[in-house]
C-alpha cells in the first residue's frame, strides 16, 4: 500500500479491537484446538470474507437470491458438539460430510482434496496478459492506493516462486483495484 493511503487507513490495534469484541475466555479455554480454529475463523473470515464477498454481496450484485444449506442453525449447533475426528481424520477434511455424501458421489469427488475457488482460476493465456500488464501500467504507478514499486517486488517474487504473479491475495487485488480505479476514477 502507498504510505499516504495508509496514513489514511490505518485503526488504532485494530487486532485489540477483534479480540475485545469476542468471548476469548468462554468460547477457548478448554476446547480441542481445532474448535478454537473454528470459533475465530467465524468471527474473523467468516463475516467479512465468505459471507460477504463471496457470498450475499456478490449473489444479490447480480440478482440472485442465495440460500448456504450449511448455515442451518440446527445443522451448525449440531456439527459443533461433534467431536474433532469427525471433522478432520487424519488428514482429510470434512469428513463426516464425505462419509454422508460417499453413497452418492463419484471416488474422484469423494477423495478430492478440499480447495478455495480462486479468481482468476488458472490464470491462462488472455489473463495473465492483464495480471501482467496491470502491475506496469500508467493506472497503477498513479494510484493513491498502492506502492507500485513494492508491487513490482511482489510481482517478481510470486514469478519466482511460482512462476504466476496472479496466485497471491495481495497482487489480485493490487489488480483488482487497478482495474476498478480506471474505470470509476477512483482517487483521480
Amino acid at each position: 500500500m502507498a504510505p499516504d493511503f495508509l496514513d489514511t487507513a490505518t485503526v488504532p490495534d485494530v487486532y485489540r479491537a477483534f479480540f475485545d469484541s469476542i468471548d476469548l475466555s468462554g468460547q477457548l479455554a478448554g476446547r480441542p484446538r481445532l474448535h478454537q480454529s473454528m470459533y475465530l475463523w467465524t468471527k474473523l473470515i467468516f463475516p467479512a470474507v465468505m459471507l460477504g464477498p463471496l457470498g450475499d454481496r456478490s449473489e444479490m450484485g447480480h440478482s440472485i437470491e442465495g440460500r448456504l444449506p450449511m448455515l442451518d442453525k440446527e445443522l451448525v449447533e449440531f456439527a459443533k458438539q461433534l467431536p474433532v475426528e469427525s471433522k478432520i481424520n487424519g488428514t482429510v477434511e470434512k469428513h463426516v460430510l464425505r462419509e454422508a455424501v460417499r453413497p452418492f458421489v463419484t471416488s474422484e469427488v469423494y477423495e478430492r482434496n478440499k480447495h478455495p475457488f480462486r479468481a482468476p482460476p488458472g490464470i491462462p493465456d488472455r489473463t495473465q496478459v492483464v495480471v501482467q500488464d496491470i502491475p506496469h501500467s500508467e493506472s497503477l504507478r498513479t494510484s493513491p492506493f498502492f506502492d507500485a514499486g513494492a508491487v513490482h517486488r511482489s510481482l517478481n517474487e510470486a514469478k519466482d516462486r511460482a512462476g504466476d504473479g496472479a496466485a497471491t491475495p495481495d497482487l489480485q487485488a493490487a489488480v483488482c483495484m487497478t482495474i476498478l480505479q480506471d474505470h470509476y476514477r477512483i482517487g483521480n
